[in-house]
């Protein structure tokens, strides 16, 4: 709904807050220590396409939540994870991946169902019974694993009303191991320099998603995390991002990483100013360079460049701070540790 997107998507997502990759697999090797199961952590990264209106003045805002069951055909399912939200949208790309746990020698059903978000707060605190159901469906966890580049389209179903939603409205699934043995954190500081004008009557609303290209893939780009909006700001700097080393690239420096810069639109048609493709490890380096050489140039979209002699403004990013530290103590995140090894016992 509009008062949604207006307050809660300007914000920064994708941090440290928002996914507990150290605690996940602590649990995991607990578990696979105690004998419990042998199994493997994947993370789950959701889109969906086509998604029907369920606001009068607006597109839906898509929440996705991810359910696992231990047997094929049952009614019982627990929740597994929550996406978050992406405002006023009917294509969404949720940042925030869904952690579950995978083993070759069952099946695993799974459910995944589509809400349109009607309250504010933070995705695990809503309560579901209060936000709008748009459709779910079914899979075997062990289908997506099979499935070319682990990738598994799925169209959705309205049960509620006992109905097929139509052909284009589907959700996609894509499945990739948790990196293991590395479980360190990226601090990235990013601002923006002579970014484009997208608003006739004031400056451009700048927020920078960073996009990392998925394992086997040549063009299968997902997002892992993004900043705040700048209001009204052509140079923006942007709060620093702290993101696990395993959501930002999965762990490999040289995994080929997005950086795309968007001009904040209250209708959820964010306007993209452009672009530029790097890795963990050139951002590194340039952190550690001279402070007039950390600067990426943009490549804006082909409708944004001028014809002609005629070329547009350039307009970069710059590396103002990229370290890796290590992950946050035992102490840190024991709690969160214990708590999802008890929810997944």
């Amino acid at each position: 709904m509009g008062i949604f997107q207006s307050v809660h998507d300007k914000q920064a997502s994708g941090s440290l807050n928002d996914v507990n990759f150290s605690a996940a697999q602590a649990a995991s090797d607990l578990l696979n220590k105690a004998g419990v199961a042998q199994f493997v952590r994947l993370e789950l990264r959701i889109a969906a396409r086509g998604l029907p209106r369920k606001d009068k003045l607006s597109k839906s805002d898509p929440l996705a939540v991810v359910y696992t069951s231990l047997a094929t055909g049952t009614t019982e399912w627990k929740e597994a994870g929550r996406t978050d939200v992406v405002a006023n949208t009917a294509d969404p790309q949720f940042v925030r991946p869904v952690l579950v746990r995978y083993t070759a020698a069952a099946a695993q059903p799974m459910r995944i169902v589509l809400y349109d978000a009607d309250r504010l707060g933070r995705p695990e605190r809503l309560s579901l019974s209060s936000q709008d159901y748009i459709g779910e469906a079914e899979f075997a966890l062990a289908d997506v694993m099979a499935a070319p580049a682990r990738s598994l389209e799925l169209p959705l179903l309205d049960l509620q009303a006992g109905r097929q939603l139509p052909p284009t409205c589907v959700a996609v699934i894509k499945a990739e191991q948790l990196a293991l043995g590395d479980d360190r954190v990226v601090r990235l500081a990013l601002s923006g320099s002579g970014l484009a004008k997208k608003d006739l009557a004031s400056q451009s609303d700048p927020f920078l998603r960073v996009l990392k290209l998925r394992q086997g893939t040549e063009d299968d780009w997902v997002p892992v995390c993004k900043t705040e909006v700048r209001d009204n700001n052509p140079d923006p700097v942007w709060m620093p991002l702290e993101v696990d080393i395993r959501q930002l690239c999965s762990a490999e420096e040289q995994r080929p990483l997005k950086l795309q810069v968007f001009d904040f639109k209250t209708s959820g048609s964010h306007v993209l100013i452009g672009e530029t493709t790097t890795s963990l490890a050139a951002l590194l380096q340039l952190a550690a360079g001279p402070a007039d050489q950390r600067s990426l140039e943009l490549t804006a979209p082909p409708s944004s460049k001028k014809g002609g002699n005629g070329t547009a403004k350039p307009c970069v990013v710059t590396v103002r701070q990229a370290v890796v530290r290590p992950p946050p103590t035992l102490q840190q995140h024991m709690g969160g540790c214990w708590g999802a090894c008890l929810a997944q016992a």
